[in-house]
């Protein structure tokens, strides 16, 4: 009977472990996944300063950072806008997973004081312009527009800009 509860027991833990799914992993630095997650993601919300995605022909509003290119209509105006915002959002948990290097190959600072107030700011800013957009209002979006540079702006005063490319990550 013993043996019998003992591989239950395994088994029953084996399923609990294949439930929880696989561990998060990180597969690119700080640098590669900031361009490809915030930084187009953003630019479609700072289009919004200077285009309204609802007066715009269906396909013409721009996800890009480069010259206005077409987007497919399926999921453009003031939805592109909200999925920009909550991608950013969702980002904030990219953010924080260890493993990651900054580009000067050190880790991301996750363990630093002011790293997590950081990232919430970045959220609270992201959340912040999601509920402009549902709004569908450009003023809304000017301000919201603010708040996300004003978060950016503060980590990156901190961990981008200082020291040149080969201290980006240090305080």
């Amino acid at each position: 009977m013993r043996i019998f509860t003992a591989v239950f027991a395994v088994l029953m833990l084996a399923v609990v472990v294949a439930a929880q799914g696989p561990e998060p992993q990180v597969a690119g630095t700080l640098a590669q996944v900031m361009k490809g997650i915030p930084y187009p993601s953003s630019n479609v919300i700072f289009d919004t300063q200077d285009w309204d995605p609802a007066t715009n022909e269906a396909g013409e509003f721009a996800m890009s950072a480069g010259p206005r290119r077409s987007y497919d209509g399926v999921y453009g105006g003031w939805e592109a806008v909200e999925n920009a915002a909550l991608a950013i959002a969702e980002f904030t948990n990219v953010l924080m997973l260890p493993g990651r290097a900054c580009q000067n190959g050190e880790p991301v600072p996750i363990g630093a004081a002011d790293w997590p107030g950081f990232v919430q700011e970045l959220r609270d800013a992201a959340m912040a312009t999601y509920e402009a957009a549902q709004m569908q209002s450009q003023d809304a979006m000017l301000a919201a527009a603010d708040t996300l540079i004003i978060a950016c702006g503060n980590c990156h005063e901190q961990y981008r800009d200082v020291g040149g490319i080969d201290a980006r990550c240090m305080q």
